[in-house]
């Protein structure tokens, strides 16, 4: 059976009313799966189902940048480091990431840890989104007990990383403007002077310079 995504609504045991989406092959599954973790379901609903489904034209969806990621991380630190619980951190971020494809990210994350996953472990099954050193970074925050510190410096390296792109990108930008320049001079010079030019020896009774009518020919 083909594994869908469900939005959930469920209360938790303080009676608090708690949403979000996870990846199961039925909503039965989902069901068993919300009680196992503690919840008392009250609603659930296959993603996208009926008229609320959203059409995804591949390529044009939104995508997400390194930049984003960073903040992401810079952010999940702060709220770590002010005392708030994994999941408690995972669901504002959730709430709060402006990029919808990220945020959908974080949401299926935050399922994963409700599970009982790790957070190294429920990045892994996001690499497209989340890059190896991130990752393995990650792990070893937990493991050491520092994990608003890795987060710190996975944002400083992608921060930097985001920067050098952009100064990359800058100087390769202005060598081409002057090229295209370039080559639209050249292009009108061939277009408008080259044969006004050969008019004037034209009529003068002259005969242009070699280099000149090699010009001519090519415009």
């Amino acid at each position: 059976m083909a594994t869908a995504t469900y939005d959930y609504q469920v209360r938790d045991r303080g009676g608090k009313v708690v949403k979000g989406k996870i990846d199961a092959d039925s909503p039965a599954a989902v069901a068993n799966k919300l009680k196992e973790m503690g919840y008392a379901p009250i609603s659930i609903n296959e993603t996208g189902a009926g008229l609320n489904r959203e059409i995804k034209i591949p390529g044009l969806g939104e995508k997400v940048g390194l930049k984003d990621v960073a903040v992401l991380c810079r952010q999940f630190a702060t709220m770590i480091n002010s005392g708030l619980t994994l999941l408690r951190a995972l669901s504002i971020l959730e709430e709060q990431t402006d990029n919808k494809k990220l945020a959908e990210v974080v949401g299926e994350v935050r399922a994963e840890v409700e599970a009982g996953s790790s957070l190294s472990n429920a990045l892994v099954k996001h690499d497209k989104i989340f890059p190896p050193l991130m990752i393995n970074m990650v792990r070893a925050g937990e493991v050491g007990g520092f994990l608003d510190q890795t987060l710190i410096q996975i944002a400083d390296n992608f921060e930097a990383e985001v920067k050098l792109r952009q100064k990359v990108k800058s100087a390769m930008t202005y060598p081409v403007v002057v090229f295209i320049f370039a080559l639209l001079a050249v292009t009108a010079m061939l277009l408008f002077i080259v044969p006004v030019f050969e008019d004037l020896f034209a009529g003068l009774g002259g005969e242009l310079p070699l280099p000149t009518r090699m010009l001519v020919i090519l415009s």
